[in-house]
């Protein structure tokens, strides 16, 4: 509805077709350029990036969605949670200079397989996933921890200082247990499959009745994500 608003100066031609599926779009430029693609709603946002200007990328991957809800307690599913903790992240992150790109925006279903497919085609430089701990044989647990890749590592810096750095500040910011860093297993897929730095954080054990309220807070969420942008 809206006309496309920017700097169009390096873009020659834009070709957009459809085959009755799917609408496609094809930008010729005059120079090598770094597509950025996110969502917001029903609002398609494509950022043309100069490839010699390119800001870093950290990508926020909010766990589970659609038909994904993840641990369940009461009315609170940990799909609604992660959510809304990556939007507030995306929030504080807005003026930095570095982008930061959601792998969902919506309350929608994403494999694993679709999750490194975006990671991908968004040129991640970091990865934050972003799940919660539960612990249905004690429901007195309560804290925050962080999984790692043991496997990985550029220029000495492993993933574990990584992990370490972004779960002491949220613990620090959110006034929250540190529950400590673990290794990621072949379970944690993207994680295993990954070669950026990349942390999968627990934000908060929901099975824990007063943790499980907190995180319902707008303003509790506020404070972790505020420890997820200073680590950054």
């Amino acid at each position: 509805r809206d006309a496309p608003t920017g700097d169009f100066e390096n873009i020659k031609e834009v070709i957009v077709s459809y085959d009755g599926e799917k609408t496609r779009l094809e930008f010729e430029t005059s120079k090598a350029i770094n597509p950025v693609v996110s969502t917001h709603g029903n609002v398609l946002n494509i950022a043309l990036e100069d490839f010699s200007k390119k800001r870093p990328v950290i990508v926020i991957d909010p766990g589970y969605g659609g038909s994904q809800p993840g641990t369940v307690a009461g009315s609170t599913a940990e799909k609604d949670i992660t959510l809304r903790l990556a939007k507030l992240v995306a929030e504080k992150c807005k003026d930095k200079d570095y982008s930061v790109l959601l792998t969902r925006t919506c309350d929608e279903t994403v494999l694993t397989e679709e999750r490194l497919e975006i990671v991908d085609i968004m040129g991640a430089d970091y990865y934050i996933a972003l799940t919660l701990d539960s612990n249905v044989e004690d429901t007195k647990d309560l804290g925050m921890s962080a999984v790692y890749n043991s496997h990985y590592y550029r220029n000495g810096y492993e993933n574990v200082d990584f992990a370490d750095v972004v779960l002491r500040s949220c613990a620090e910011g959110s006034v929250n247990k540190a529950k400590g860093l673990m290794e990621a297993d072949s379970d944690d897929v993207i994680l295993m499959a990954l070669k950026i730095p990349a942390v999968r954080l627990n934000a908060g054990t929901i099975t824990n009745l007063t943790e499980a309220q907190l995180l319902l807070k707008d303003e509790y969420l506020e404070r972790i994500a505020t420890g997820i942008t200073d680590a950054v």
